[in-house]
C-alpha cells in the first residue's frame, strides 16, 4: 500500500523471486585494511580514472588551447566510456553542477525552478548516464556541490546566480533567503531545502551501485568564509548532519568532502575527515608547479596516514591554471604508477579530461589497468620501499629512482627515469635505453626462487620473464630489461 496525506492505493499480493547477483554491490572501506576501498563481496576495488566535471570545460579551452569543445550532453560522455572501458579505467568524477546534472539551480535559468523544484531532465540524463557507466564497467564518484555555488569572491564566483541569493533578481521566484554565502551553514531554511532535495537525491540514485562515492562539495575551502564557519563549528556541524541524514534516507554509497590545494589543506581543515564518522575517506588535489609529481604524492601520503582512511586526489595536472602537455603527461603516467606504490587508495583523476582524450592519451591507463589485474595489497601488510637501482658496479644511476611495494611472498616495483616524470618525452621510442639495472629486495623467503615479471608502462604486456634465487638472508637481487621511460615488474615466488 502507498499512502500518502490525501490518497492510498494497495495493490494484490505479488510473488517474486531473488535470484543471485554476479555484482560486486557498493563500495565500502576495506574491513581489513582502512589504506583501501572493497566491494560488498569482498572484491578489492582500486579507482582507476580521471574527472570529468563537465564535458565542457572553458579553463582547458583557454589554458590548454585545445579548441573549441561542444556540449553534447550525454552523447559526450558516452564516447568517453566507451573509451574509458577499452583501457581500463573504471572509474569517474561527475559534478551535479548547474551548468551540468545540478537538478536545482535559479529560475532565471532554462529548465531550473529555484529551490525545492526540480530539474528533472538533469535526472534523466543523470538516470542515463549512470546506467551507461554500469554498463561499461565504470564507477561514479559523484560530486553534489561545487563551491562556486557558495562564492562571491574570485573561486569562480557562482553567488550572484545563486538561488539562495537574496539580494539578486529572481530572489521571490527561487525562494531565496540568505545575504551571504556562509550563512548556507547555519540559516535553518536554507537547511530545510538542502534536506528536501537530499531526500530526493537518495530516492532516486541512492541505492545505485554504479555511484561508489557521494562527495558533498568539490573543494569546500573555497566557500566564502568557510573559515569563519569552520572555526565556529558550523560547518563541521553541517558536515555531520548532512551525513547522518543521508544515512537515515538510506543511502547506500560511502561519504566524503573535498578540500583544494596541497595535502595541507585537509590538516587545515582535519574536523571534516576526524570528527565526523560518516565522511569515509579524504579527497583532495595534487596540482604542482616545480615538485616532481611523484616527490608530491609521496609527501601527500604522509602527512595525511595519521587520518587512518583511504586517500583520493580527484584533481591534479600541472597547476590549477594548466601546464605544458608533457608536463602533463608526465603528472598523467607517473600520477597512476606512483599512486599504487604510495598506498593511496586509487589513481589520481587528471583534471584534464579533454587532454587525455583529444590527444589519445588513454594508453597509460591501459598498461597500469593490467599491471594491477589479480593484484591485492589488502590484509598483506605490504608497505612502501624506496629501492636504489643499482648498476653492474654496484654504484646508484644517476636519475634513475625506484618505488617498491609487497610483503616475502610477492612485490612489486616501479622503475622510471626522473626527468621523464617531470616532462614526459614527446618520443620515448627515440631516446636512450637505460641498460644494466639491477634491483635487491631485503627480507624475502630465504633461498626461494623468485619469478620476476617486467612489463610495459603502456602497453602491459611482458618484456621479459626470468627467475631468480634469493640468498640465505633472504635477499633478492634482479636484473631489469632495458628500459627508455620506465618499466614495471611483479615479483612472486616461482611456484605461484
Amino acid at each position: 500500500m502507498l499512502k500518502d496525506s490525501s490518497d492510498s492505493v494497495e495493490t494484490a499480493w505479488r510473488k517474486f523471486d531473488a535470484l543471485p547477483s554476479d555484482k560486486p554491490g557498493f563500495a565500502r572501506v576495506s574491513t581489513n585494511d582502512s589504506r583501501y576501498f572493497e566491494f560488498d563481496n569482498g572484491d578489492f576495488f582500486y579507482p582507476t580514472g580521471f574527472n570529468i566535471h563537465s564535458v565542457k570545460d572553458l579553463r582547458s579551452e583557454d589554458k590548454l588551447k585545445l579548441g573549441y569543445r561542444p556540449d553534447r550532453g550525454n552523447y559526450s560522455y558516452e564516447e568517453y566510456f566507451d573509451a574509458m572501458a577499452a583501457n581500463g579505467v573504471n572509474a569517474v568524477e561527475i559534478w551535479m553542477a548547474a551548468w551540468s546534472f545540478a537538478i536545482e539551480w535559479t529560475s532565471a535559468r532554462t529548465d531550473y525552478h529555484g529551490l525545492g523544484r526540480y530539474n528533472l531532465y538533469n535526472a534523466w540524463r543523470l538516470d542515463r548516464l549512470l546506467e551507461y557507466a554500469s554498463k561499461k564497467g565504470i564507477f561514479v564518484h559523484l560530486v553534489l556541490d561545487n563551491h562556486g555555488k557558495l562564492s562571491s569572491s574570485s573561486y569562480d564566483p557562482e553567488w550572484n546566480d545563486s538561488p539562495h541569493n537574496r539580494k539578486r533578481d529572481f530572489a521571490t521566484a527561487d525562494g531565496a533567503m540568505l545575504e551571504q554565502p556562509g550563512d548556507f551553514f547555519s540559516n535553518k531554511d536554507a537547511w530545510k531545502f538542502y534536506q528536501r532535495r537530499n531526500r530526493y537525491i537518495a530516492a532516486r540514485w541512492g541505492a545505485d551501485p554504479a555511484i561508489f562515492g557521494i562527495e558533498l562539495w568539490s573543494e569546500i575551502d573555497l566557500v566564502t568564509d568557510i573559515k569563519k564557519t569552520y572555526d565556529d563549528g558550523s560547518s563541521v556541524e553541517w558536515h555531520r548532519n548532512a551525513t547522518a541524514q543521508l544515512e537515515s534516507l538510506g543511502l547506500a554509497q560511502i561519504m566524503t568532502t573535498h578540500t583544494c590545494g596541497d595535502y595541507n589543506h585537509p590538516i587545515t581543515y582535519r574536523k571534516y575527515y576526524e570528527d565526523i564518522p560518516l565522511i569515509s575517506y579524504v579527497v583532495g588535489d595534487a596540482y604542482r608547479d616545480k615538485t616532481p609529481i611523484v616527490e608530491h604524492l609521496k609527501e601527500h601520503t604522509e602527512t595525511l596516514a595519521p587520518f587512518k582512511k583511504p586517500l583520493l586526489i580527484t584533481e591534479y595536472g600541472g597547476t590549477a591554471q594548466g601546464a605544458a602537455f608533457n608536463r602533463i603527461e608526465a603528472d598523467l603516467h607517473a600520477g597512476i604508477w606512483a599512486s599504487f606504490f604510495l598506498q593511496q587508495a586509487g589513481t589520481p583523476f587528471l583534471w584534464w579530461h579533454d587532454f587525455v582524450h583529444d590527444k589519445d592519451k588513454y594508453k597509460h591507463y591501459l598498461g597500469f589497468s593490467k599491471f594491477i589485474r589479480g593484484v591485492d595489497p589488502r590484509a598483506k601488510k605490504f608497505r612502501f620501499r624506496s629501492i636504489i637501482p643499482t648498476t653492474a658496479d654496484a654504484s646508484p644511476p644517476t636519475g634513475i629512482s625506484c618505488l617498491a611495494s609487497g610483503d616475502q611472498n610477492e612485490h612489486y616495483a616501479w622503475i622510471y627515469k626522473d626527468d621523464f616524470m617531470f616532462n614526459y618525452p614527446d618520443d620515448p621510442d627515440s631516446t636512450n635505453p637505460v641498460e644494466g639495472i639491477s634491483l635487491s629486495f631485503e627480507a624475502m623467503l630465504p633461498e626461494t626462487r623468485y619469478r620476476a615479471e617486467f612489463l610495459d608502462t603502456v602497453s602491459g604486456q611482458t618484456i621479459i620473464s626470468q627467475v631468480f634465487t634469493s640468498d640465505l638472508s633472504g635477499n633478492l637481487t634482479i636484473n631489469a630489461p632495458p628500459f627508455k621511460v620506465d618499466t614495471a615488474v611483479k615479483i612472486k615466488t616461482a611456484e605461484e
